[in-house]
């Protein structure tokens, strides 16, 4: 992810100033690959501090929430998609999960929005470019993460309808063999 990759880049370079060596090689790597002024490059880590920040904020609430969660859950709870019927996770978890993509996405919109539209356009361009990777998905538009979440949103209503006919086919077998 464009984000992540400027911080590590950021950390490498502030690691290898420490060690007495130069780090710009890694503080510039981004600005070279997508072709960024120093200013733009400048503007990138400032939204890449700023996302981590949030993001890492958003974490910690979501590992209470897990933590809770999960000493909730009785001890001989199933495991897997089973146990959600046992004890269903909590509803806002998902609310933090979204909110965390939220703030993903509206970070990596403002900083596209301090790009000229020529430069948004070039640097998704080159984004593109690289092909698969993990710099690609930060750069959605928010009808792609809208279609993302439905496509999630129904790939879990599927895995539910097959847990539900399979709580019930063990249901029927357990009925017959009585």
């Amino acid at each position: 992810m464009l984000f992540d990759e400027s911080v590590r880049n950021d950390e490498a370079a502030a690691a290898s100033e420490k060690r007495g060596a130069d780090g710009s090689r890694y503080r510039d790597s981004l600005k070279k690959a997508l072709g960024l002024t120093e200013s733009q490059a400048q503007d990138l880590r400032q939204a890449a501090f700023r996302e981590r920040k949030k993001v890492d904020a958003i974490n910690q609430k979501i590992n209470a929430v897990i933590k809770a969660y999960r000493a909730s859950v009785p001890k001989d709870a199933p495991i897997g998609p089973e146990r959600w019927k046992v004890a269903p996770p909590p509803k806002e978890l998902d609310e933090l999960e979204q909110e965390r993509e939220e703030t993903i996405m509206r970070i990596a919109e403002e900083f596209r929005q301090s790009l000229s539209p020529e430069a948004a356009s070039m640097l998704e361009k080159r984004i593109n470019a690289m092909g698969s990777s993990d710099l690609a998905p930060k750069v959605m538009s928010p009808e792609e993460v809208q279609r993302r979440r439905e496509i999630l949103k129904n790939d879990k209503m599927i895995m539910e309808e097959k847990c539900r006919k399979e709580q019930e086919r063990q249901q029927q077998q357990q009925e017959v063999q009585q």
